[in-house]
């Protein structure tokens, strides 16, 4: 409102001073008028993008996918199944079509794996599966939903018969592949999917164990006279062939101090047969004592409603200094300190044992004498 009185006010002046421009300046306020929309309309009507970002030449679309039956939804929340090699599974998985236009989604399995923060996540839909994905196949590979519809859509999974023991998972995708522009121009294809888990487990000899491949300790100093931070980094790895959870317990201490408070740690997530996790604890107040001692200590902790192998905790130490420079200096003194002791403890038996022989060798010389 300020900017557009600046911009009249002088005209409505200059007008009521020279009588002759007042037609010329309501002909200005009515052009002014008239191109004002045209100016405001493109940016009401584009939308703001962060940079980098982009934005969807026909807005996004949803839908989801989850276990159904012939007809229609059941109660599942995800595919579970218990079976022996070489067995055949039927099933139904049902897409739907939340929106208001018809959509065409390509669906296809695929198998999962556990990211670098423990999240559970399918291969892209370049990669070929080997596991779970590739022996379950859809009666198709794209359906067109109407819009507020949904599709049943059945499917078969094949063991097959030199399948090993033990968990499998893997999930089927939904998914929508859009041309979009991003902040640049530059066209991009993006992929927008969501996915249902499936669970198998083959009958067999089966194996609850993780393992510690890595514990490491770096102790970060935080001033002269106080203690620091010390950095404990462990790398945990499910070595058995069920998917598993964990509770954790690290402890930090050492010979010449009591032990430290370290926060208590989440229980792991889930890990797939094979997967490994790298976590990094802070533990704050570490004592600058010379040296440290870690303790991680896991307890694994099967997954699922079947029988489920017995777990053995596992345990592994490390142990890394801890020093600022009062440490330095203090080390340094205790032993300058202990250099001095021994240097006078070797000089008085030193003279010790010389005492005895200059009294022998007197009595020696005056015996001669005589």
């Amino acid at each position: 409102m300020a900017g557009a009185g600046g911009a009249t006010g002088p005209a409505r002046s200059i007008a009521e001073r020279t009588p002759a421009m007042r037609p010329l300046a309501r002909l200005l306020a009515v052009a002014l008028l008239a191109v004002a929309p045209a100016l405001g309309a493109p940016a009401a009507a584009a939308p703001r993008t962060a940079p980098g970002a982009s934005v969807p030449a026909t807005g996004p679309a949803t839908f989801g996918i989850q276990p159904g039956s012939p007809t229609g939804p059941d109660s599942r929340a995800q595919f579970l199944y218990s079976a022996t090699k070489g067995a055949v599974v039927k099933d139904q998985v049902l897409v739907t079509n939340y929106g208001t236009a018809p959509l065409t989604l390509n669906v296809y399995a695929s198998d999962a794996f556990n990211t670098a923060e423990g999240g559970f996540d399918l291969l892209a839909a370049a990669r070929q599966p080997v596991d779970v994905g590739a022996w379950l196949k859809l009666n198709a590979t794209a359906v067109t939903i109407p819009a507020r519809g949904r599709t049943v859509l059945p499917f078969t999974l094949t063991l097959p018969a030199n399948v090993t023991p033990g968990d499998h998972v893997g999930g089927i995708v939904a998914s929508l592949t859009t041309t979009q522009t991003d902040a640049g121009g530059n066209k991009v294809a993006v992929e927008q999917r969501v996915g249902v888990r499936v669970y198998l487990r083959v009958a067999g000899l089966l194996r609850a164990t993780l393992s510690v491949d890595y514990l490491h300790g770096e102790f970060q100093p935080a001033g002269a006279t106080r203690g620091g931070i010390a950095h404990i980094t462990y790398t945990v790895r499910n070595t058995g062939n069920v998917r598993l959870t964990g509770h954790q317990q690290l402890s930090v201490g050492s010979p010449l101090w009591a032990d430290i408070t370290v926060p208590s740690l989440p229980d792991l997530p889930e890990l797939l047969p094979g997967a490994t996790l790298q976590r990094t604890v802070a533990v704050a107040d570490a004592p600058p004592v010379g040296w440290l001692d870690a303790t991680l200590r896991v307890d694994p902790q099967a997954v699922g409603t079947d029988l489920n192998p017995p777990t053995v905790s596992v345990v592994r130490h490390t142990t890394f200094w801890a020093f600022t420079w009062v440490t330095w200096v203090g080390l340094a003194l205790v032993l300058l300190v202990l250099v001095i002791c021994g240097l006078a403890i070797f000089f008085a038996v030193r003279r010790r044992r010389r005492e005895p022989e200059q009294r022998t060798g007197g009595r020696f010389r005056a015996t001669v004498a005589a």
